[in-house]
């Protein structure tokens, strides 16, 4: 039975190549369409217009943004550009074994360094989950980010019993208890994000009210190396002190950039 947020691309124009998150008619996938391989967000009822900003290095190429009409009411429809690219997630745990100490691929370090210099700019990261991160499947060299479907999302008009669509993942502490993000924030989801590949698990994955009691308090559900009876490597190590409930106890962004290639001589 085909999904109903398909059926709509499909009478749009699109073919869909692989769904990343599905609600009803809302949801984010990779399609082709008219103007080629995109990433295809059906959000709203209707969101922030500021929201649509590009952010550069987080955002991929924006093509088409309009409203649409559905038997479910109005939507908007966000098409951006990704010739290449499979998402993280897609990738996660193919090739490491957890805390076997081997190398991080190109990617880690790219998206570690885009950390820095929003930083740098006086910005913080704030939401991205693995779905949203592109990476090169032969050389695992990142291709973009796709933060912008997540701000429309936040950004949009709710809908009665309807979360966001990727609920509480890869939320951090200040964030789960409403506060603004901060960079030490940052340090917590690049952390969460790289244990996702290394790892092949969300390290806070769990039912929500779980998840964001964990999160807030800086307990990942996934110690894999304590929980194999041996101790966790200088990555793994670092990775778990950056989720310290206590933002002063993380590393900084440049101490994980360090350790990444410092990791990756081992490969």
């Amino acid at each position: 039975m085909t999904e109903p947020l398909d059926a709509l691309l499909v009478h749009r124009g699109f073919r869909v190549e692989d769904a990343l998150v599905r609600a009803g008619l809302r949801g984010i996938v990779i399609a082709t369409g008219a103007s080629g391989r995109s990433l295809v967000s059906v959000l709203g009822p209707a969101v922030d217009p500021d929201s649509l900003d590009e952010r550069p290095g987080w955002d991929l190429p924006l093509q088409s943004v309009e409203t649409i009409d559905t038997d479910g009411g109005d939507r908007t429809l966000i098409v951006e550009a990704l010739p290449l690219g499979d998402p993280l997630v897609r990738r996660a745990g193919e090739s490491l074994e957890p805390g076997g100490g081997v190398g991080m691929p190109p990617f880690a370090r790219s998206l570690a360094e885009r950390f820095a210099a929003a930083h740098a700019a006086g910005e913080t990261v704030g939401h991205l989950v693995p779905e949203l991160v592109f990476v090169d499947p032969a050389s695992l060299a990142l291709c973009g980010c796709a933060q912008r479907s997540l701000r429309a999302d936040a950004g949009a008009a709710p809908l009665d019993g309807a979360r966001r669509l990727f609920a509480a993942s890869y939320l951090t502490p200040s964030v789960v208890q409403g506060r603004a993000a901060t960079p030490e924030d940052d340090v917590f989801l690049l952390a969460a994000l790289l244990w996702r590949w290394r790892h092949g698990t969300d390290p806070f994955e769990g039912p929500l009210l779980e998840r964001m009691t964990r999160t807030a308090a800086g307990r990942p559900v996934s110690g894999a190396a304590q929980e194999a009876g041996v101790g966790p490597d200088p990555l793994d190590a670092l990775l778990l002190r950056a989720f310290e409930a206590r933002p002063e106890r993380r590393p900084s962004i440049v101490e994980l950039i360090d350790a990444l290639e410092g990791n990756a001589s081992k490969r």
